[in-house]
């Protein structure tokens, strides 16, 4: 036990000089960043949270991610502001938080399925894919790893084919189908031959072992787990090593050679002491200490998971804190140590309880309340109405009686079935509208969860007290962003929720327009260019001033041409105006989407969102702000559009 510990002090202090090159490449793209701006800044500081991604420091390579990520969003160029949601997803299922991780992976899709780039748009969906395995969301793993395998396959994307095949075989793993689980290995392995890919090939054969290993064909598993480990080796690949090391360790129990199981379960402790990987430490520890305990070497048992139990709550990971709390319990029990036994089960059944049952059943009752709340309401206010209605007919019923029985025949038919189709419209019109507030609220816990999840994260983080100057600027800097985008988000509905109770202000002043559409064409320019569309403006020689409040009309062109921008891919946006003795007339023209026949009755409706290919996209308050803002400045605001070929809104401000 002593030689262990020296052992693994003398480990521990090399690990600064083999992190040294992690550390020098760190500080080599640190000082390109005083010297760049934009897209380029965005790009250096996600190549630096890669490069701490790739040295698994990853509260690091989170912070940097996230000060690309505004970078990049204040650029708006889409391609590196896909890569920064792709890889804050990629850092965020590292971590644990599969959930926050699909919150980035969705908006990478939408922003790579806008820019039709289909590579990107395939390792994105394998990067979900791999998220809703872990989440045991097996029907949308598969979902998304087939769809990337009909991309990859239409590009004859031979590595992307074999990584979907790898992932394939994974998911069919945790299936426990492991005919189909070797099958896909089996595809894997010959793509990786055919490609001559040293890696891949290793990778193939150690998931082949996994599925001997789970038929129970152990001897063919060590064979193919020693193939792979050779070819690590020889690439000096030390995280997939020691994922080997710790596949031969697990094996190695199964077939009763607890001797070998240990020296490999220490060899990936005092590796991963050294240089940190991805691998799961916790459960490591935790076979080492089980394993002790099935040889009665209590004392090192003890020690393996009481480390592995401060690791577990230190990554506050659940199910590792149960897996050790089990091996302790099991581990007490077996020296007779009934009262440790026991406080220990008594800590499982308690995170066991608190983490689930009472969990779930709180949620549980919480929507059954709000369902059934909901539900009342609407039902009471229904039959209030319907109630209403009847007493209406029977009044109209009583009078028409007492002049003659015939108008009261005729009448009543018609009051009814008038009343019947009263009441079926106006519930058809609460439906819709709770349908369309439901959505918003959809949308909007979606918007706000982004950047909330970042303010919590690293207010979390902050509570190290290890934490070094430069991390913890880098932390609030991730806090602050996150707080001025739930900022942004809560003066929309701020703005909606004033328009709405009337006590917007109108300030009025001379406005020349044509420096002020110039100045709004100026700001949109880059989002333009990166879709190649044409920003067009039909301006005037002569100069005209308009009175009337800048602020919204800077609004109003704002969201107009915004939007043309958005829904357009190919051709152009053009703004202009014509001038009469009483109004200016505005237009903002796009050869875009156009608008379909029975979607135009709702585009200034509240609630209602722009749908493209399926996509939700905003808040579905932008063109009902725009149209009260027209209307509170004296005009009126409508459109012509041609589905395929493009919109034309229209807008007047009469002159003050």
């Amino acid at each position: 036990m002593m030689k262990f510990l020296m052992l693994a002090v003398l480990l521990h202090a090399l690990c600064p000089a083999i992190a040294m090159g992690g550390i020098q490449k760190a500080d080599s793209l640190k000082s390109l960043l005083p010297s760049v701006e934009g897209t380029e800044k965005a790009d250096v500081l996600l190549q630096l949270s890669k490069q701490y991604r790739d040295d698994f420091q990853l509260k690091l390579a989170l912070a940097y991610g996230h000060k690309a990520l505004k970078v990049s969003e204040s650029t708006n160029d889409h391609p590196i502001l896909s890569a920064c949601y792709n890889d804050l997803g990629i850092l965020y299922r590292m971590t644990g938080k599969n959930d926050s991780a699909l919150i980035y992976f969705d908006n990478a899709l939408i922003l790579r399925e806008e820019l039709g780039n289909k590579s990107d748009i395939a390792y994105t969906l394998s990067s979900m894919g791999v998220s809703y395995r872990k989440l045991k969301d097996f029907d949308k793993a598969a979902e998304c790893f087939l769809r990337a395998l009909n991309i990859y396959n239409a590009l004859n994307d031979e590595p992307g084919i074999g990584r979907t095949f790898n992932n394939m075989s994974i998911l069919y793993s945790e299936l426990e189908d492991y005919d189909n689980s070797l099958r896909y290995i089996r595809l894997y392995l010959d793509q990786n031959v055919k490609l001559q890919d040293s890696t891949g090939i290793a990778k193939a054969y150690n998931n082949m072992g996994l599925a001997y290993k789970n038929q129970g064909e152990f001897e063919q598993a060590m064979d193919c787990y020693m193939l792979s480990l050779g070819i690590k080796t020889s690439l000096n690949d030390w995280g997939g090593m020691m994922v080997t090391h710790i596949n031969i360790a697990d094996l190695s129990v199964l077939m009763g050679d607890n001797n070998n199981a240990l020296r490999y379960y220490l060899k990936v402790i005092n590796d991963w002491k050294r240089k940190p990987t991805s691998v799961n430490i916790t459960k490591v520890y935790c076979h080492a200490g089980n394993v002790y305990t099935s040889m009665k070497h209590y004392e090192e048992a003890e020690y393996f998971l009481l480390e592995a139990l401060d690791k577990a709550q230190e990554s506050k990971g659940i199910d590792d804190q149960e897996m050790v709390l089990q091996a302790l319990v099991d581990l007490y029990t077996q020296q007779h140590s009934y009262k440790e036994a026991f406080e220990y089960m008594e800590s499982y059944k308690l995170l066991i309880d608190s983490t689930y049952t009472t969990l779930i059943q709180q949620q549980v009752n919480r929507i059954d309340a709000m369902y059934k709340l909901d539900r009342e309401e609407r039902d009471a206010s229904f039959a209030k109405e319907k109630k209403l209605l009847q007493l209406r007919v029977l009044s109209v019923a009583t009078i028409a009686i007492l002049v003659v029985v015939l108008i009261y025949l005729l009448g009543q038919n018609a009051i009814k079935r008038r009343a019947n189709i009263a009441l079926q419209a106006e519930k058809e019109k609460a439906q819709e509208s709770d349908r369309l507030k439901s959505a918003f609220l959809a949308n909007m816990s979606h918007e706000i969860r982004t950047p909330m999840n970042a303010v919590l994260g690293f207010t979390d983080l902050l509570r190290d007290p290890d934490l070094k100057p430069d991390e913890l600027n880098a932390y609030v800097d991730v806090i602050e962003d996150g707080g001025q985008r739930m900022l942004t988000i809560i003066n929309d509905l701020v703005d909606i929720s004033k328009i709405e109770s009337g006590v917007v202000d109108i300030n009025l002043s001379d406005i020349n327009i044509n420096e002020q559409v110039n100045s709004i064409l100026f700001l949109l320019r880059n989002e333009a260019d990166t879709k190649g569309l044409e920003l067009r403006f039909a301006q005037k020689s002569e100069t005209h001033v308009l009175k009337t409040d800048h602020e919204k009309l800077q609004a109003i062109l704002l969201n107009l041409i915004k939007n043309a921008i958005k829904f357009t891919s190919t051709g152009y946006v053009e703004t202009g105006y014509s001038n009469t003795a009483d109004e200016f007339e505005f237009y903002v023209k796009d050869t875009g989407t156009g608008i379909s026949e029975d979607k135009r009755d709702q585009v200034f409706e509240r609630f209602v969102q722009a749908e493209k290919n399926g996509i939700t996209e905003g808040t579905g308050l932008g063109l009902s702000i725009t149209k009260a803002y027209v209307e509170m400045l004296g005009g009126k605001i409508w459109f012509t559009s041609e589905p395929g070929k493009g919109t034309t809104f229209f807008f007047t401000i009469s002159k003050a």
